[in-house]
């Protein structure tokens, strides 16, 4: 046991009387009467605490410890460090710097909800990188070495937060839980793949369940005489398979600039004129030629890319389209050696339909990360964008290359069709709703031009000429309709400006469409003194109306140039300087007319809910 050079302490048996050892001690005090003192120190907690008579202190024989020369209640009051903690002082400026004390001196909440987000994006990694080597989306080396490593990290991010040190910080397995499905719910709806096909597939079965249940029991079966079985149909010959699907590979042409020709093929997917094919075949042009089996020529338009994959979608411009079209098989299910059929226009002849030739898959190969099948079907120059059929007559891959070297011979490739699926969706989704839209234009461009037609009569009527429509200005009323539309309120252009306008609408005109929308717009301008003044002033020559729809109001705008307007009309004038002497133009101008009965409440933006 360590000594003190201010005693002398022997472990002599038997102890002497003046021992001041932890039993000796302890044997004194109890003797006189305090019984807190235990022997043990406070500060290290061990027994090597003791009373030193000559200086009439505590001390401890422990060398680190910090108790040595104190009264019993300093000691006390004195934080325990224990002893793997006691090392040389290090500067304050340097313990300030260092990570742990920076991470213990953010908020626990904070620590907390950074190390839940980690867990789940190694999570959401691990799911990701399964779900693209198992759907063979990725190089199976590749896609091995990055799923092991995400699933490495997940396990080691486990393993830390398991220890003590993040006893307070460790993450919650209800908010993972919640997090990852709320993750999930959100991919789903928005149509990310592969959760929006489980969310279509569950919900049909649902529905499927749900109408087996709801839907009353079939009524008792009638018996009647056994009839004998009907003969099996006869099976399709594949000559009828292959000409329906031949009806339904084009021929197309691109010309770039006049300086050449390029040649391919493609296949009808939708009887609107969707044509799927090759992106190197319409890679430098926006409107090919799309030529039928029958000799139709029509002019379609590039409306989607993929470049990795090289994929394209041509939609025919022609409308009231009724086109043959192929059927899209699974990709998923072909097997090594399985027959498969290759058509396309090779070398460009197109006078006789799309050729044939006859193949089995030989393997399944990566091409620049993509996955392809290879097929010793022969494929030339011109078969690109071909389809790929099987046994069943449907589509399971596209052509798109074959290697030429010399001695290389049937090494073909076709992308999987499972893997243009989603690609021909999204393309497709996104063509329709932007047609839908234009429908939508074009249908609130009439409802304006309208608008604009029963004003011009309404001044035949007082005997004033009609006004000309100005596409310049059409753009600027646009503007300014719109952004009353996004504020949800009225107002004018400030004063000074090149035009101003007539407004109406709000929120809670949305029961009104098409001709009586119109009707409602002029109505309630000619009912008000000062807009009905504005449409019938005789110094206008021009004027447009504009007019926006939300999905809870509608709003729009008569607009006119200001330099045509001269002083604007008598009443105006009156109105204006009375506005002026009244309110010095401290009170806005709408609020203003509202309150003297210039303007017909229904004119303003009122309505708020």
């Amino acid at each position: 046991m360590p000594k003190r050079e201010d005693e002398t302490y022997r472990n002599i048996y038997p102890h002497p009387p003046s021992c001041n050892c932890w039993e000796c001690t302890q044997k004194r005090v109890k003797g006189s009467g305090d019984t807190s003192l235990t022997g043990i120190c406070p500060i290290c907690h061990k027994k090597s605490l003791f009373y030193n008579s000559r200086s009439g202190q505590y001390e401890c024989l422990n060398l680190h410890c910090r108790a040595t020369g104190r009264a019993l209640s300093e000691i006390r009051r004195t934080k325990y460090v224990p002893r793997h903690r006691i090392y040389p002082t290090i500067p304050r400026a340097v313990k300030k710097r260092t990570p742990r004390r920076a991470w213990n001196n953010i908020p626990l909440k904070v620590r907390k909800l950074f190390l839940n987000l980690l867990v789940i994006a190694g999570l959401g990694l691990s799911v990701w990188n399964g779900y693209l080597l198992f759907t063979h989306q990725a190089t199976p080396v590749r896609g091995t070495i990055v799923f092991v490593a995400s699933v490495g990290f997940l396990i080691w991010i486990i393993s830390v937060l398991r220890s003590r040190r993040y006893k307070y910080t460790k993450p919650s397995f209800k908010l993972i839980f919640g997090a990852m499905l709320g993750i999930l719910l959100v991919c789903a709806f928005a149509g990310i793949q592969p959760m929006s096909s489980f969310k279509d597939r569950g919900t049909s079965w649902v529905a499927q369940r749900w109408g087996a249940i709801s839907s009353p029991p079939p009524p008792p079966p009638v018996t009647q005489p056994p009839s004998p079985a009907p003969s099996p149909p006869p099976p399709t010959p594949p000559e009828d398979k292959i000409s329906a699907v031949s009806k339904a590979v084009v021929y197309i042409e691109t010309e770039v600039v006049g300086e050449y020709y390029s040649a391919g093929s493609g296949m009808i997917i939708d009887r609107l004129g969707y044509v799927l094919t090759c992106n190197h075949i319409v890679e430098d042009v926006q409107s090919p030629t799309v030529i039928l089996v029958s000799g139709e020529q029509h002019h379609g338009t590039v409306i989607g890319k993929d470049e990795l994959r090289d994929l394209a979608i041509i939609k025919i411009t022609a409308s009231g389209l009724n086109l043959p079209i192929v059927i899209l098989g699974n990709s998923d299910k072909l097997e090594i050696a399985e027959e498969v059929i290759a058509m396309g226009y090779s070398l460009g002849w197109n006078w006789e339909g799309p050729t044939v030739s006859k193949g089995i898959i030989s393997a399944f190969r990566y091409i620049d990360s993509v996955r392809c099948i290879q097929t010793d079907a022969a494929i030339n120059p011109g078969n690109s964008g071909g389809p790929l059929i099987n046994s069943e007559g449907q589509v399971v891959g596209i052509a798109i290359a074959k290697i030429v070297e010399e001695g290389v011979e049937g090494m073909g490739f076709a992308i999987p069709i499972n893997s243009a699926k989603s690609f021909i969706a999204d393309v497709m989704e996104k063509e329709q709703a932007q047609e839908e839209s234009q429908v939508e234009e074009q249908a609130l461009l009439e409802l304006e031009k309208e608008t604009f037609r029963l004003i011009n009569v309404e001044r035949e009527h007082a005997g004033v000429p009609p006004t000309k429509w100005d596409d310049e200005l059409y753009r600027l009323s646009k503007a300014h309709t719109q952004q009353m539309a996004d504020r949800r309120e009225l107002f004018h252009t400030p004063v000074g400006a090149s035009y101003g306008e007539n407004c109406w609408g709000g929120r809670g005109y949305y029961h009104f469409s098409g001709q009586e929308l119109a009707r409602v717009i002029v109505s309630s301008w000619m009912s008000s003194p000062l807009h009905r003044a504005w449409l019938l002033h005789e110094l206008l020559r021009t004027s447009v109306v504009s007019i926006v729809v939300t999905p809870d109001g509608q709003y729009a705008s008569w607009t006119f140039w200001t330099s045509e307007a001269g002083e604007g009309p008598e009443l105006v004038r009156k109105i204006v300087d009375e506005w002026q002497r009244e309110t010095g133009g401290k009170v806005p101008w709408l609020e203003w007319l509202k309150e003297k009965g210039y303007i017909k409440e229904y004119t303003m933006a009122k309505w708020q809910g």
